[in-house]
């Protein structure tokens, strides 16, 4: 059983000590990079293939948690990457992750809502699961459009949830927030690909719950919002895109 000192620590440090998550995270999402939401492996690559990042290009990765995913996609384009979030524990590991790695990765504790970038000094800015967080999204989006230097890009991932009612790419939260910006965009749609996610992390879940009870890690599984999600699902107005801006 946990610690009581383990328990107390951060789901997404306890996670990335926990065996059971890593064979959870292989099972849903094909990779362990102690991974929250729902960007599996296939949808981190679509992101490469769209962006196409090179050595040349300089990326900020928007809410980046504890960095595996963002030294994972510097490892596969070759890009400088930089990593930032709100949560400092997180930021602290992640720091740790790439002193020990020594891959150059930087990362910084940083608030979406008021971040702290120079103007102009990003070739792309990718945002994978945390652009549900911001009390002003709009704002948010013109603080990336200011970092990126001309002929930048984005790659952002989200979710939407309406009532019964399938949501456009340009109606969901993010696309009005791009529009209110000035900003054009592609919208690669996910939203099988996301619903087979949940399915999958559902069968996992009940699969695995013994396996994680006893490592005293249960929590980590979020089996009452996976659950919660498919049933918003089932009611219909889900829909996930990819979207790709250039500037």
């Amino acid at each position: 059983m946990a610690t009581e000192t383990a328990v107390n620590d951060p789901c997404f440090l306890r996670s990335e000590r926990s065996p059971a998550f890593a064979r959870y995270c292989e099972r849903v999402y094909g990779q362990m990079l102690n991974q929250y939401g729902t960007a599996d492996m296939a949808q981190l690559d679509l992101l490469l293939d769209v962006l196409r990042l090179d050595a040349r290009h300089r990326v900020l990765d928007a809410g980046c948690g504890t960095g595996q995913t963002t030294r994972y996609l510097a490892a596969r384009s070759g890009a400088r990457f930089f990593g930032v979030d709100k949560a400092e524990p997180a930021i602290r590991r992640a720091n740790e992750l790439a002193r020990a790695a020594g891959d150059g990765v930087g990362f910084a504790v940083q608030d979406l809502d008021a971040l702290a970038l120079d103007p102009a000094t990003f070739d792309t800015v990718v945002a994978i699961e945390s652009l549900y967080f911001p009390k002003d999204l709009a704002a948010t989006i013109g603080q990336f459009k200011a970092a990126l230097r001309p002929g930048g890009q984005m790659g952002l991932f989200f979710t939407h949830f309406g009532q019964g009612v399938s949501v456009p790419a340009r109606e969901s939260r993010v696309g009005q927030a791009l529009a209110a910006n000035g900003l054009a965009f592609t919208a690669h749609d996910l939203t099988e690909s996301d619903r087979a996610f949940w399915r999958r992390s559902k069968d996992s879940a009940d699969a695995m719950q013994e396996v994680f009870d006893t490592e005293g890690n249960g929590d980590l599984l979020h089996l009452g919002e996976t659950v919660a999600v498919l049933d918003l699902i089932a009611k219909g107005g889900h829909a996930r895109y990819l979207y790709h801006v250039q500037t």
